[in-house]
């Protein structure tokens, strides 16, 4: 049973998630959250006072350089390792995409070890909130209506798949470019049209959203653009997107990560919690 909470690091999906084991009657202690705006009141600083707690959560990802704690709203930086080691024997800790050197400390001291970033179940409800919020942001960027626009999604993974049918939804005139011969059969059996990335200089969008983890929307790609076309690159840095090429043609270039904290926090934070209660109630 958990009784006590520590939240270290994240963005402003822990202040979500504070809010939310508060109300389940929890106690909560914070690390890394000096200057989010507008933490719960009943949140306690994680000091040398604190008694030990019961589950420990880091956000995903846990950290960005392998040493420090992914904290945008600390007061300064937090080595991963100083909260590691305060962490009392039997805690179990819960963070996402965690180092290999962290299942290492934890087996020498006997914490349960839960990967959150690594869960289906988490991954998907991700990423429909990253679809949502990039199909926000393609609205607030845009001077056209999205449907009967042409638009591109570039890949066919978990984002991708999601995005494209909600955008088809809208009535956009969608089309996929993905590498796999079966992603563009897929996109064909759902009634979109299907290309391969090389043929991206041959097409002009309104929209291209990039999912793909590689340089794909080239140089050649950009240059087939009409001037109103918007690059929504949801992939992580440095993206798909040649942003030096799109500078020069002129068109308009948004790098947007994290979306489910920027646009969805709450229902961002309750899927973390949810992810984290589900593997407990299954493993206990």
């Amino acid at each position: 049973m958990i009784h006590t909470c520590l939240l270290a690091g994240g963005d402003i999906r822990q202040r979500m998630m504070a809010a939310m084991l508060l109300q389940k009657g929890m106690t909560v202690y914070a690390v890394g959250l000096e200057h989010c705006v507008q933490l719960p009141g009943d949140v306690r600083p994680w000091d040398e006072a604190a008694p030990p707690v019961d589950l420990a959560v880091l956000p995903v990802p846990a950290t960005r350089d392998g040493a420090t704690l992914n904290a945008p709203y600390a007061a300064g930086p937090l080595p991963l390792s100083d909260v590691l080691n305060r962490l009392p024997a039997g805690c179990r800790l819960c963070g996402g995409m965690l180092p290999p050197a962290v299942a290492e400390l934890c087996r020498k001291k006997h914490m349960t070890l839960f990967d959150y970033g690594k869960e289906e179940r988490f991954l998907q409800q991700n990423a429909l909130l990253t679809a949502e919020g990039a199909i926000e942001i393609a609205l607030r960027n845009t001077s056209r209506q999205l449907e009967g626009t042409p638009v591109c999604v570039v890949g066919y993974g978990r984002i991708g798949r999601i995005l494209a049918n909600k955008l088809q939804a809208l009535g956009c005139r969608v089309t996929v470019a993905a590498r796999r011969p079966e992603a563009r059969q897929e996109a064909l059996a759902l009634h979109m049209k299907a290309i391969t990335t090389n043929e991206l200089p041959n097409h002009a969008f309104a929209v291209i959203f990039n999912t793909a983890p590689a340089p794909v929307i080239d140089a050649a790609a950009i240059a087939a653009q009409p001037d109103h076309c918007l690059l929504i690159d949801l992939a992580s840095p440095p993206g798909g997107v040649d942003k030096q090429a799109a500078r020069r043609r002129g068109l308009r270039h948004i790098h947007a990560l994290a979306l489910p904290a920027r646009c969805a926090p709450a229902s961002a934070a309750d899927i973390i919690w949810q992810t984290i209660a589900h593997h407990f109630e299954e493993t206990d």
